[in-house]
């Protein structure tokens, strides 16, 4: 039951982002690959939370507030999320697969959505609790998901520009994608971590609100997919 529960959230929001690539279906055998090294990324974001974690929390000990700020943004979700890009990165780029802007969506989510099960699995079977499933199927692997949706849209932009010869284009809209994923990223773990009733509050309601956004925008930008030449 709980490794059902684990692995649901993932399943089902891969099969949502997957049911809007209208135009020209990705390779699934690229898909499964793609989610396998998201579940690997979460090695090398997991050495460099704990190899930094220490140090911050000894230079930051006078100051609780300073100390969750730096661990969310500075380390975790630059961890994580750039842990994340390097493989989506390194397995697409140039992939002749990647040949239209929504592919870059589909990807970062596909990459995303690995780590963020595997994660999953870690915790629910870590705490053994029905109701710490719940909570991350409604709030963690969905939170997981829209940053890389933004990741992604900002990926497949990228990809189009370089088509373009537009090497600045290029790379403004990579560095774009990856800071609105940590900017995301570091605020959610912010929110939570402070423990804060007024930060936790807003942080459930910014959720469900950011959530309807982030699906009504993954819509907008499957109808206006575009080729890469």
């Amino acid at each position: 039951m709980l490794l059902f529960l684990a692995l649901l959230p993932g399943i089902v929001l891969l099969c949502l982002v997957y049911g809007h690539d209208k135009v020209e279906k990705e390779p699934v055998g690229l898909l499964i690959k793609l989610f396998l090294l998201g579940v690997l990324s979460t090695i090398p974001a997991c050495i460099i939370e704990v190899a930094l974690d220490s140090a911050v929390k000894t230079s930051f000990s006078w100051s609780k507030m300073l100390y969750l700020a730096v661990k969310c943004y500075l380390i975790i979700a630059i961890a994580e999320e750039g842990c994340k890009f390097f493989f989506l990165k390194m397995s697409t780029w140039k992939s002749p697969d990647f040949n239209f802007t929504f592919d870059g969506v589909v990807y970062a989510v596909t990459v995303s959505l690995g780590f963020a099960t595997f994660e999953n699995i870690i915790y629910v079977f870590g705490t053994k609790k029905l109701s710490v499933a719940i909570m991350r199927a409604l709030f963690s692997v969905p939170g997981h998901a829209m940053f890389a949706v933004y990741m992604g849209i900002y990926y497949g932009i990228a990809k189009l520009s370089e088509s373009y010869m537009d090497t600045a284009g290029r790379d403004k809209n990579i560095h774009r994608g990856l800071l609105m994923a940590i900017l995301f990223h570091g605020t959610y773990d912010f929110c939570l971590m402070t423990g804060i009733p007024v930060l936790v509050i807003c942080f459930f309601v910014c959720e469900i609100i950011i959530t309807f956004k982030t699906y009504k925008k993954l819509k907008l930008v499957a109808g206006a997919d575009r080729r890469i030449s």
